[in-house]
């Protein structure tokens, strides 16, 4: 799971980095920031897992 979130990260910082219309980009960025919350959000669980 973490890797397909990294990933995906990567690859949003690829269309970011190439976009050129402002308001595809601020979209990027908004879809961008909901990816990175998601990985937190695993490492968190994950946390909690090893903590039983």
């Amino acid at each position: 799971m973490m890797n397909t979130i990294e990933d995906k990260i990567r690859l949003k910082q690829m269309e970011i980095n190439i976009e050129e219309n402002p308001e595809r980009e601020a979209e990027l960025h908004k879809q961008m920031s909901k990816l990175q919350f998601q990985k937190e959000i695993a490492v968190i669980r994950k946390k909690i897992e090893q903590l039983g």
